[in-house]
């Protein structure tokens, strides 16, 4: 019976790592700045935290979305049924995200314009699986890494537009479709 309490002990302390770092939905509810908490489902804003995905799956009031001089990062960001058409742009900040994602089930027309370059490294995945919707990565993809070399996929049956990918002063970047 001794074991039993470091057992419990154990089963929560990996519940409360399972719930450290919460994923926010986008609302614009305040205004057009990413890093401002009551623009987000949760509390606090996409990228506050680390290993966060921002989802994006409504028309929102502020569709057009600054990065106001903020350092964001995030594991991915997905466009999913319901989402209005959004334009992100840098306002002084830069955007590291692994993954960009539009789901098979958006079937609105609608164009993701990121103006500003998404830094990537490692291994990064691009996917635009809806037949009407548009991917445009007008800002371009940077590996900020001088260790590791970026290896985007660009997945999915729909259009991903790409205005350049650019490599650190050591390391390159290589596109798979």
């Amino acid at each position: 019976m001794k074991f039993l309490p470091i057992s419990l002990l154990a089963i929560s302390l990996c519940t409360a790592s399972a719930t450290y770092a919460a994923s926010g939905a986008w609302t614009g509810d305040t205004d057009g700045n990413w890093n401002v908490d009551g623009n987000w489902t949760g509390g606090s804003f996409a990228g506050s935290t680390a290993a966060e995905a921002a989802t994006f799956n409504t028309v929102a009031p502020h569709a057009t979305i600054s990065l106001n001089g903020a350092e964001i990062s995030v594991n991915a960001i997905n466009f999913l049924t319901g989402a209005g058409p959004y334009i992100f742009n840098a306002g002084g900040g830069n955007l590291y995200a692994q993954s960009l994602t539009i789901d098979a089930n958006v079937t609105e027309k609608v164009t993701q314009v990121f103006n500003v370059p998404i830094n990537s490294a490692g291994n990064t995945a691009y996917t635009n699986n809806s037949s009407t919707a548009v991917l445009d990565l007008a800002g371009g993809v940077l590996n900020p890494s001088e260790v590791t070399d970026l290896r985007l996929s660009v997945n999915g049956t729909g259009l991903v537009k790409m205005n350049g990918a650019r490599g650190s002063k050591t390391k390159g970047v290589s596109i798979n479709k």
